[in-house]
């Protein structure tokens, strides 16, 4: 025998007009209702809350457990099952924002109480390099292949020779 509990549930059916439990005038339930019983945390009760909603069920009840689990636990697993809690589906820019508000959130909770210190940095002198007239290249494709020796890219096919030049200083 095995130590797992045997659950005991009472599962109302729809009555095919609308997805709610139907009273008679004296209170009875007019659903059509039936019990199963179904060992706890097999694989065969974990398919049976996953197929409630779509088996049409409206009410699931847990009459009786036997065994050592708890009443509690189980009637919440049940509950979860039949009301599985809906997940908010987000378009791009509402994810894009909510990405933002939490990066915003970390760098104000992180720097609270320090004091943040801005070293001042000190201007560098530009090195200008003047070219001469006897020092410019002649061509266009010469320019180019100084451009990509100097920057490691390559030149954007649209821009003149002064372009290329400026760039370069």
């Amino acid at each position: 025998m095995s130590n797992k509990a045997i659950v005991h549930l009472r599962v109302y059916r729809s009555n095919g007009r609308d997805a709610q439990i139907s009273y008679s005038a004296d209170g009875t339930v007019q659903n059509e209702n039936i019990l199963v019983k179904l060992t706890h945390d097999t694989l065969e009760w974990k398919n049976y809350l996953k197929h409630l909603l779509v088996n049409g069920f409206v009410k699931v009840e847990v009459e009786k457990v036997l065994g050592i689990t708890e009443l509690n636990s189980i009637a919440q697993e049940v509950k979860d099952a039949m009301f599985p809690a809906k997940e908010e589906v987000l378009s791009p820019e509402q994810q894009k924002i909510a990405d933002l508000e939490a990066k915003l959130d970390a760098l104000v909770n992180n720097s609270k109480g320090k004091v943040a210190k801005k070293e001042v940095e000190k201007p560098k002198e530009k090195e200008v390099k003047v070219f001469e007239v006897a020092d410019e290249p002649k061509t266009l494709a010469q320019v180019q292949v100084e451009y990509k020796k100097k920057t490691g890219k390559k030149p954007f096919h649209g821009w003149s020779k002064e372009q290329l030049i400026e760039k370069m200083k």
